[in-house]
């Protein structure tokens, strides 16, 4: 829970930082970028977070990486947060701000599974539902399982709206089994 407040507070410090100076666009691509090389190498954000490596390597490591191809901004936030000893913490403060991001901008981020692809049409519908039920814009990561059967699943932030077969299912025989031991 400490590391969550933690994260929060630097990730909102750094909201407003990019705020104040007006460059919070150019933060959030750079934010982006960073996240996504720590989710393709993670090898590096192992060696990031050891405890092991001390900071002085770990801010070479990161120069080598970002100096020149994140904002002066960017990088200085993530040198601040490996120099306060917080790189166990950088992938949650980072995601944290960009949660902080799309909330200041109106953003709701729902991940959609289904158990085939859905079509165009599909996908448009489901992406208007989640604006009427948020009345935010919606950003929509789709992915299959066919383990659903069929349906979709829909996840926004810690809410999960279950309109999948398998649920259905599950619900139908839960009812069953209620009232067929009552009959017994």
């Amino acid at each position: 829970m400490a590391d969550v407040k933690v994260s929060l507070r630097y990730a909102n410090s750094f909201l407003q930082s990019s705020l104040e100076k007006k460059n919070l666009s150019e933060s959030i691509a750079d934010i982006n970028f960073i996240i996504s090389v720590l989710n393709s190498h993670a090898q590096l954000r192992r060696l990031l977070e050891s405890p092991i490596v001390k900071s002085i390597v770990k801010i070479t490591i990161i120069g080598e990486i970002f100096k020149n191809k994140v904002s002066k901004d960017s990088f200085d936030f993530i040198e601040f947060i490996v120099n306060k000893n917080r790189v166990s913490l950088l992938f949650s403060i980072l995601t944290k701000f960009i949660e902080l991001c799309d909330e200041y901008n109106g953003i709701v981020s729902v991940n959609i599974k289904s158990a085939t692809e859905l079509s165009p049409e599909q996908k448009v519908l489901i992406e208007k539902k989640v604006h009427l039920l948020t009345n935010k814009t919606v950003r929509a990561n789709y992915s299959t399982d066919s383990t659903i059967i069929g349906g979709f699943v829909a996840r926004i932030k810690d809410t999960i709206y279950d309109a999948s077969l398998k649920h259905q299912l599950d619900l139908m025989r839960k009812e069953f089994l209620r009232y067929g031991s009552s009959l017994n």
